[in-house]
């Protein structure tokens, strides 16, 4: 059946699936790009330096270079800026479904901000430029763009709103970016844009993602119980209390410390998992450890404390009263437990393991009103604010692959906003997948939420970040 017939029968269910998505192209330079270098240098008068007036009116216009590449040349017109982009071709599986049948057609798209990109931005007042934006990868919200200042040219690395360079000088005219390839680009600006960054191999996230499917089959065994967690010999305990959970009753009840309570992990192998949300980490990391030493972490091991206040401090007299730092004591011992067991290094403590994420890589950002700010990066014992936990994954899973992130989320007094507390633990785990897309797997009390989901739902917080390495010997009870 063909695709027009299909779409005039309105019974018809029709979904539309993005099965797939490759460059029509081969590579051309060593990042594995396609490339309008060569539609540009044909273009330079009548398109990028043309009056705007004669711009206004132009059609989109495909252009093929000497490889068969297609581009597709548009421009744009906003308040204040015009912009001429070049897109490349790239086929999207398109699946047709009607009832039992379907049928996938391989369709040509151009879609803008893909990987391979190139925009020129010109002022709607005198048609002067103002910058050039770059996609060099399958995330649209990383791009290096660059802006004309006199006759010096300025770049800035941008991941999520996050600046990774500002402001860097290169040696480049602005006239000339316009005829210059991406790998020229790269090659002349390798020792002060900082690619490592931000271009992954995509090789290294198989121990993440197998961690993320084994945890993702066990969620259906997950019960909520704000403060459980299970202790090293896979009995359930409050961390509250520190006594065990009477598990036989349909309402969970505290009982009495018994040192002999049997070993029932045979018995709880088909059983739900109760777990509150430092539980649920705590599971996760002893689903490492367990393979290696035979048992779980000690509750009362994870709880020692690693923030001292001061004791005439309001911090410090608070914390008389309640554990503003529980869920932090939490993860750091946690990653420590996690690092020294698979290191063999029994002596490790936070402050030497390196379990603590505190790079500060990003020199300022765009908040929502568009506005640029100073980043404020990484605070001790507190972490980083939320609004830059994406950029900040980003460049971690490309910098540190093969490694997942628990974290201690600090949540402010909805009374007093100048009193907080970690009250809550997720983990994270970023990767690349095999076409290069950015995701982030977040799972927190027993769910699995998306970054943006868990962004949207802590949009006030801090986040303290230990460092765990991933593993395919990961075998949580």
């Amino acid at each position: 059946m063909s695709i027009s017939a299909l779409l005039k029968k309105s019974l018809f269910a029709v979904t539309l699936c993005l099965f797939s998505v490759a460059f029509a192209t081969a590579d051309y330079n060593s990042a594995g790009i396609p490339d309008s270098v060569q539609i540009r240098r044909g273009i330079v008068s009548s398109w990028l330096n043309a009056p705007l007036r004669s711009l206004r009116n132009k059609a989109p216009e495909l252009k093929t270079d000497d490889s068969g590449a297609v581009f597709k040349l548009t421009v744009e017109e906003n308040d204040t800026e015009f912009i001429i982009s070049l897109s490349p071709e790239t086929f999207v599986n398109m699946t047709y479904i009607d009832g039992d049948k379907s049928e996938t057609i391989r369709q040509s798209v151009f879609v803008k901000d893909s990987c391979g990109s190139w925009s020129l931005y010109r002022r709607k007042s005198d048609g002067e430029p103002i910058r050039i934006e770059m996609r060099f990868n399958n995330n649209p919200d990383v791009y290096i763009q660059f802006r004309p200042d006199g006759r010096r040219t300025y770049a800035d690395l941008i991941v999520y709103n996050s600046y990774i360079s500002r402001s860097v000088p290169i040696i480049i005219p602005f006239n000339n970016l316009y005829t210059t390839s991406f790998q020229t680009i790269k090659d002349l600006t390798s020792s002060s844009i900082p690619w490592q960054n931000v271009i992954p191999d995509l090789d290294q996230y198989d121990k993440v993602k197998t961690m993320i499917d084994i945890i993702r089959r066990k969620l259906p065994l997950v019960e909520f119980s704000k403060f459980a967690a299970y202790n090293e010999d896979g009995i359930l305990y409050s961390i509250r209390t520190g006594e065990a959970i009477q598990t036989e009753e349909k309402d969970p009840i505290l009982v009495p410390y018994e040192k002999d309570v049997d070993d029932k992990q045979e018995e709880k192998k088909n059983e739900s998992l109760k777990l509150g949300s430092p539980g649920f980490v705590k599971w996760i990391i002893d689903g490492i450890i367990e393979p290696i030493t035979g048992s779980g972490t000690n509750i009362q091991d994870m709880l020692v404390p690693t923030v001292q206040f001061d004791t005439l401090g309001k911090k410090g007299v608070i914390s008389q009263s309640w554990n503003l730092t529980m869920n932090l004591d939490w993860v750091r011992n946690l990653a420590v437990k996690a690092m020294s067991t698979r290191s063999r290094l029994p002596d490790l403590t936070y402050k030497n393991a390196g379990v603590d994420v505190s790079i500060m890589p990003f020199a300022a950002y765009i908040n929502v009103n568009g506005k640029i700010l100073k980043n404020p990066g990484y605070m001790k014992d507190i972490g980083y604010n939320v609004y830059t936990l994406k950029s900040l994954f980003y460049v971690l899973s490309v910098t540190e692959s093969g490694w997942f992130y628990i974290g201690a989320i600090r949540h402010s007094s909805s009374k007093k906003v100048d009193e907080s507390v970690f009250d809550e633990s997720a983990s994270f785990f970023p990767y690349f997948d095999e076409q290069g897309k950015f995701n982030c797997v977040v799972f927190q009390s027993g769910h699995e939420m998306t970054l943006d989901e868990f962004l949207e739902n802590n949009d006030s917080a801090n986040v303290h970040l230990e460092r765990v390495q991933a593993t395919d010997i990961f075998i949580p009870q």
